[in-house]
C-alpha cells in the first residue's frame, strides 16, 4: 500500500502495479506511461499532470481524485471509477474510453457509479 505518500514526480512507467492502494497519496507529474495498474485505488489522490500514457485502468478507482491535465492518451479505462471526479481539465481522454467508463453525471460536472 502506498497510501499517504510522497510520491510527487516518480516514473512508474512499464512496471506491474495491480491491486495497489495509492488513497490520498501526492504524486502529481508522476509518470505511468504503459503501466498495468488494474484494480489499484486512487481514492482522493492528487494526480495533477500525471501521465496515464496507454496505462491499463481496467477496475481502478479514481473517487474524489484530483485529475487536472492528467493525460489519458492510449488508456484502458474498462470499468474504471470516476465518482467526484471534474473531468474539464483531464487531457486526451476520449468518448469512447469515457463509455467504458463507470459513471454517472450528477448536478455540476461531477461523475459517480
Amino acid at each position: 500500500t502506498c497510501q499517504y505518500a510522497n510520491l510527487v514526480g516518480v516514473d512508474f512507467s512499464r512496471l506491474k502495479l495491480d491491486f495497489v492502494d495509492f488513497s490520498v497519496a501526492n504524486m502529481v507529474g508522476a509518470s505511468f506511461v504503459g503501466t498495468n495498474l488494474t484494480n489499484s485505488i486512487f481514492i482522493r489522490t492528487d494526480l495533477s499532470a500525471v501521465n496515464f500514457e496507454g496505462a491499463t485502468l481496467k477496475n481502478v478507482d479514481f473517487t474524489a481524485a484530483v485529475l487536472d491535465q492528467a493525460s489519458f492518451k492510449g488508456a484502458n479505462l474498462d470499468g474504471a471509477v470516476l465518482c467526484d471526479v471534474d473531468l474539464e481539465t483531464v487531457l486526451d481522454l476520449t468518448k469512447e474510453q469515457l463509455d467504458k467508463v463507470k459513471k454517472f453525471k450528477t448536478k455540476g460536472k461531477v461523475y459517480c457509479p
